[in-house]
């Protein structure tokens, strides 16, 4: 039986998610021969839905199909309401937050 075939709907990456190799990549399929190696952030460019769904791009620009266990989302940092933020040398709207 493949692996990914009683994946559950909600827990799909979403193409365009950052992705990272689990800590177990290397057990799944040939993800050990990929480009994306531990602390690497890729980018899901295609889901096929296949038993090797995602394709995932390096900030390399190299390509590489991977398990569904073998690629975990990158978790979205937050920044907390009223957290005080500098405004870079390319801001062009004046004063305005919004």
């Amino acid at each position: 039986a493949e692996e990914d075939e009683d994946e559950d709907e909600d827990s799909r990456l979403i193409v365009g998610c950052k992705v990272r190799v689990t800590e177990d990549y290397k057990q799944h399929g040939e993800a050990k021969d990929g480009p994306l190696a531990p602390g690497d952030v890729g980018k899901l460019v295609q889901d096929d839905r296949s038993s090797m769904p995602y394709l995932v791009e390096t900030q390399k620009m190299k390509t590489f199909w991977y398990r569904s266990k073998a690629v975990e989302a990158v978790p979205v940092e937050k920044v907390d309401v009223g957290a005080r933020v500098l405004r870079g040398p390319n801001w062009t709207s004046g004063e305005q937050d919004r």
